[in-house]
């Protein structure tokens, strides 16, 4: 049996007397043929989707080739972050499309089955991505130890591919009841009756039990792990530091992961805070175009996060390889051989190690 609705009265901020901009489509009342605009936002949004789409699948290929080149140097927390790109990068590049099109027409074309499975399979990636790092910064905190020889090495890479496949395991068995949420609603819309993807009519007992779990265990429980691994970390390096012990290496993942998880908590914010205000108030939205808000800030999120791992690494490994120049020419100034000879090595080692940096 098909359903009708006035969209006007689900969403009680919205009147569609005179002029009405209701989900991208501007309604002229003016006692003739109702006539239909399409607004501006049904091009620029799911133009600005695309652009983020691409842009996000090009920085994560990135971040993931850069892993994959220095994966014989590599710690084993790069397996994790590998794990957080691909699920940024099959979220981009697989269901945010579906989100992109269906906004643009103003319809879901694409049957229940798609939306039960672009839900899923977007939660799935999430889920997966947020455990990575928060794996990551586990593993961070108790590897305070570098470790030594090959076989140990490879021992923990397949410790740690183990690990990270029993969380992408974790997320599709969990994330199932998900799925049942999402159904297909036909909505009267303006002028005629379209279709929508939709949780909203859904119990109301359920999505507020959805919306809470999901607020605990994919935002405020990895944040609080993600934030108590990265202040222990820091004060291990700070001490580790005093000792004259190298931390470059711990120092970059532990930089990555401040960034991450303060993206993170920027990026979904506003997806949790408007389901909580939708689903605890009687179901009705928070604002008018509140999704633009929420998908664009966690589509930005993942675009953001590998350029800060590219970002960071790549000044460590400039500091790194300074630092190692020095080591080179202090001991060069000892010996009184080395890369550097005559007035030149006399002048180097008279400066301080901060100079000699600098010249080097």
């Amino acid at each position: 049996m098909e359903t009708f609705f006035d969209y006007s009265a689900m969403f009680s901020n919205v009147s569609i007397e005179n002029v009405t901009d209701v989900d991208g489509y501007v309604f002229y009342d003016d006692g003739e043929v109702t006539p239909v605009d399409p607004s501006p936002l049904t091009i620029i949004v799911p133009v600005f989707y695309l652009l983020i789409v691409i842009g996000g699948v090009i920085t994560n290929s990135a971040a993931l080739t850069f892993i994959y080149r220095r994966r014989k140097i590599g710690s084993a927390s790069d397996i994790y972050f590998a794990s957080h790109f691909i699920g940024n990068i099959v979220f981009l590049s697989v269901f945010v499309p579906f989100i992109a099109i269906a906004y643009g027409i103003t319809d879901w074309v694409f049957g229940g089955f798609a939306c039960k499975s672009v839900n899923y399979g977007m939660t799935v990636c999430v889920a997966a991505a947020i455990l990575s790092v928060t794996a990551a910064s586990l593993h961070h905190t108790s590897d305070s130890v570098p470790v030594q020889g090959d076989k140990t090495l490879k021992r923990n890479h397949r410790i740690t591919k183990v690990i990270t496949a029993s969380l992408w395991m974790l997320a599709c068995v969990v994330m199932v009841p998900r799925a049942f949420l999402y159904n297909v609603i036909n909505l009267w819309h303006i002028v005629d009756e379209r279709r929508f993807c939709s949780r909203k009519l859904g119990p109301l007992i359920y999505r507020q039990v959805d919306t809470t779990v999901m607020f605990v265990a994919l935002f405020c429980v990895p944040l609080m792990v993600q934030y108590v691994c990265c202040i222990r970390v820091l004060k291990d390096l700070r001490k580790q530091a005093l000792r004259g012990r190298s931390v470059i290496q711990r120092e970059s993942v532990a930089k990555v992961l401040v960034g991450i998880s303060s993206v993170m908590l920027l990026g979904w914010l506003p997806t949790h805070v408007i389901n909580f205000c939708e689903d605890f108030a009687d179901g009705r939205i928070a604002f008018q175009h509140r999704d633009v808000l929420m998908y664009g800030c966690s589509y930005v999120y993942m675009l953001i996060t590998p350029l800060l791992y590219l970002y960071v690494h790549t000044r460590i490994q400039k500091h790194a390889v300074s630092k190692e120049d020095v080591i080179v020419v202090e001991e060069s100034c000892c010996s009184g051989t080395g890369p550097v000879t005559g007035d030149a090595l006399t002048f180097i080692c008279n400066e301080s190690p901060e100079q000699k940096t600098t010249l080097l």
